[in-house]
């Protein structure tokens, strides 16, 4: 392989980098450079070969056992999923979702292995490609390198390879316990047949729709600048066939998010499967962002074919008069009606497929009931897709009136204006009440979900206060014992501070009492059994403000603070628990804008009413910003 240097780069996995392998080409360098300098001896060259060598090999089998500690805590999780199994005691749904989890992380984790296994086999090919071409070089000399450098290679970790291996007979055994009745070679035929992330004939395929996607946006953008007029009715929203398409659209969109979070979910190894509950009795059909890829490119290929061939009919329909339309231009509705059932079709068989996204009716029930049921990372994760979707749904709204109001069949009438006339008919109190309602009801969700998770806060850490305070009674041996601890903690030396206080107290009264005037008969003081003063019948006469009472600065300052403390701690405590009360203040602040501006308590063109609106919404929009950076910055 004269070109070795070059063609290997070919087989490097992205995922370790060209850096983290043998570096072939210096020590190729090096062996021309020593070939060339005659006047140098060549055991000062071997040496310095043999250095540059160990060098190279110390860093790349750290790189190695660095890659290999990574796979050790994902083999950690797997141990522990599996012991949760074989103590399980739960109902047979959850039990399958464990077994589905533990099945996707050892092939995950078996795939990695493999990879690594492939560039440790990389990494030796290197070397023994450059220690044969330095024998080769220096042949005259009669003195090769490759028997002893390969024999120090068998002491590293990269060179023999053996906890690599047990690695993998680790996890295969593991995978033959639970899912193939102990038979590991079973169990070796399926982790290594297991579907990669990907294909190279599959991604080839992709490549190619990507690129006619593509070309179809930069032809629609073309067709857009031939016609300004057409252009100006698009996206001013004039022609209400637009709200057809900016629903579809955006739930293509939607598509091409939800594959680039698997993406990233499957490059970071999570298993979004298991975190976002879905079921897992469908874990088989889960699909590879490169699938979730495939499918939008197809839907936007479709969509902008369609909307290609409705904005050229209503381009030849232009400037032709109502009684000279062809037969195109009179059905050009079908166009996006037949979008539209696409998309309420593919909905409906996505419907069966749970895995396929993170929507159910049951997900629905829980973010609307969410002051009342428990709320799971899914039931939030549906429900901040909600919010960004109140556009989406206001959208389909709006379609769903341009199809009921009768303004689809002047979809490429230009002198009925596209259908606006008829289509103003949305415009009414129904119309109001949904747009506000679709506006709010994701809001409301979250504000909700936030307020549960704030009261759920609150009884874990009263949970946790109420296990702190238990007091576990310690039983002593003997009396001795008892003398012997009260001498170490210095019980018998230190008195209680309220016995001192009341001691010297007692003592300052019986002195005062004893010299006062207003002491009994020859000045006796009269001291109860249990060391108490008794009042005599003189001193019980006196009036309050005979016996004076006055407290310090320093103990007003005191109380107050105290006080103060007892309200913050309770603030702190009930009210603003992070980030569950700081969240829930920015969808209730959200929430007043959408309402008070769809319904306004007064006239919305006084300069009052502006005022207050604006500030409200200013206050609301810098707060989320705040807040959103803040959590995620």
């Amino acid at each position: 392989m004269v070109f070795f240097g070059t063609n290997y780069e070919a087989h490097i996995n992205d995922e370790y980098g060209v850096t983290s392998y043998f570096n072939y080409e210096i020590l190729k360098i090096l062996t021309h450079n020593q070939e060339e300098d005659e006047s140098t001896p060549y055991s000062e060259h071997k040496k310095a070969f043999a250095e540059l060598f160990e060098k190279e090999l110390s860093r790349v089998d750290d790189e190695f056992a660095d890659y290999l500690n990574k796979n050790d805590y994902l083999m950690v999780d797997c141990r522990h999923l599996a012991n949760g199994l074989k103590v399980y005691k739960g109902n047979k749904a959850g039990r399958k979702a464990q077994e589905a989890s533990l099945k996707r992380n050892l092939t995950v984790l078996y795939r990695k292995l493999s990879d690594l296994e492939t560039y440790r086999l990389l990494n030796r090919t290197l070397i023994i490609k450059i220690l044969k071409k330095y024998d080769k070089v220096h042949k005259k000399h009669g003195d090769p390198v490759f028997e002893s450098l390969m024999s120090t290679l068998e002491f590293y970790r990269l060179g023999n390879g053996r906890k690599l291996e047990d690695f993998h007979v680790d996890v295969e055994m593991l995978y033959a316990e639970f899912f193939c009745d102990g038979l590991r070679e079973e169990a070796q035929g399926k982790l290594t047949l297991s579907k990669g992330e990907h294909r190279p004939k599959k991604m080839f395929f992709l490549a190619g729709k990507i690129g006619i996607f593509l070309t179809l946006v930069a032809w629609f953008f073309f067709d857009m600048s031939v016609s300004p007029s057409l252009t100006t009715t698009y996206f001013l929203a004039k022609d209400p066939a637009v709200y057809v398409y900016a629903f579809v659209a955006a739930l293509i969109v939607y598509r091409w998010i939800w594959g680039f979070n698997v993406y990233m979910w499957e490059s970071a190894g999570i298993d979004y499967i298991l975190l976002l509950d879905l079921d897992a009795k469908k874990s088989n059909i889960k699909p590879s962002y490169d699938q979730i890829f495939s499918e939008a490119s197809n839907y936007s290929i479709l969509f902008f074919v369609n909307i290609i061939v409705f904005h050229a009919i209503k381009l030849s329909n232009e400037h032709l008069d109502e009684s000279e339309y062809t037969f195109a231009a009179r059905n050009a509705y079908v166009l996006p009606t037949m979008l539209l059932m696409g998309v309420v079709g593919t909905a409906l068989n996505n419907c069966r497929h749970i895995s396929y996204g993170v929507f159910s009716l049951n997900v629905f029930l829980h973010c609307f009931t969410a002051p009342f049921t428990a709320v799971t990372f899914r039931h939030t994760y549906a429900a901040d897709i909600l919010t960004s979707f109140t556009k989406v749904i206001g959208f389909a709204a709006l379609s769903g009136c341009y199809y009921t109001s009768g303004t689809y069949l002047y979809s490429a009438n230009k002198e009925r204006d596209y259908g606006s006339e008829t289509f103003e008919t949305c415009d009414n109190w129904g119309m109001h009440l949904l747009k506000t309602l679709i506006y709010v009801a994701p809001l409301y969700m979250r504000f909700m979900q936030n307020m549960r998770q704030q009261y759920d806060s609150i009884q874990r850490r009263k949970e946790v206060a109420a296990q702190a305070l238990t007091v576990v009674p310690v039983e002593h041996d003997s009396e001795d014992d008892m003398d012997m601890e009260k001498a170490e903690s210095g019980e018998d030396e230190v008195k209680d501070d309220e016995v001192q206080e009341f001691e010297s107290s007692s003592s300052k009264a019986l002195t005062h009492d004893t010299c006062s005037p207003r002491a009994g008969k020859g000045g006796e003081v009269h001291i109860s059994a249990s060391g108490r003063r008794i009042m005599s019948h003189s001193e019980s006469s006196l009036t309050e403000s005979d016996v004076p009472t006055p407290r310090s600065q320093d103990d007003v300052k005191g109380l107050y603070t105290t006080h103060f403390l007892k309200v913050k701690k309770f603030v702190f405590s009930y009210l603003l628990i992070w980030p569950y009360s700081y969240n829930a203040l920015k969808y209730f602040l959200s929430i007043m804008v959408v309402v008070f501006g769809a319904y306004p308590p007064q006239d919305p063109d006084t300069v009052s009413y502006k005022v207050c609106y604006l500030s409200l919404a200013c206050i609301s929009t810098m707060y989320s910003t705040y807040w959103d950076f803040r959590n995620d910055w």
